[in-house]
């Protein structure tokens, strides 16, 4: 979950943690 969080912030925030 580490790297789709880190994914996540880096796209958009919630919506890139939530689409991982």
């Amino acid at each position: 979950m580490a790297v789709g969080k880190n994914k996540g912030l880096s796209k958009g925030g919630k919506k890139g943690v939530k689409k991982k």
